[in-house]
């Protein structure tokens, strides 16, 4: 038995100290939107930056799901323009900063790690943003608008 498992516990640690970043994938993108989020936050084209209260984390997990489905994958580590909006997420001690371009196709690209990445659902990805900025900006006592300013 001490033979098996002597071979069985570096198996099981070969992956947990994978220090280079490997590439998302739609698989991926679900796990992490399911991961307890510690902190989350989406800056808008305007500057405008939004930090979603833990009741609201759910809103931005939706938000993260429409970086899926991914189609290409690219080493470029830049966006062809000015990023529109940027997603932090703090979750299970890391922190990823996601910079996202919504591009004249409909299409969604955006850059983690090193690397670029073309999909998503560029459409819904907006549609869900907006209607954060929304939600967040009406006063949650009785649903009329405040007068503070919209990133909390």
């Amino acid at each position: 038995m001490r033979p098996t498992l002597v071979l069985t516990v570096p198996m099981l640690f070969v992956g947990c100290f994978n220090l280079e970043p490997q590439p998302l994938t739609d698989q991926r993108i679900a796990i992490i939107s399911n991961t307890r989020i510690q902190s989350a936050s989406v800056t808008y084209p305007d500057g405008t930056e939004h930090t979603f209260a833990p009741d609201d984390y759910e809103q931005f997990r939706t938000l993260l799901r429409t970086l899926a489905p991914i189609e290409t994958v690219s080493d470029d580590s830049g966006l062809p323009a000015a990023p529109d909006y940027r997603l932090m997420l703090f979750a299970a001690g890391n922190i990823a900063n996601i910079d996202v371009h919504v591009d004249d196709t409909d299409q969604l690209i955006y850059t983690l790690d090193g690397f670029q990445y073309c999909g998503g659902q560029a459409g819904r990805f907006v549609t869900t943003a907006d209607a954060a900025r929304v939600q967040h900006s009406l006063d949650p006592i009785d649903g009329e608008p405040s007068d503070a300013p919209e990133s909390r």
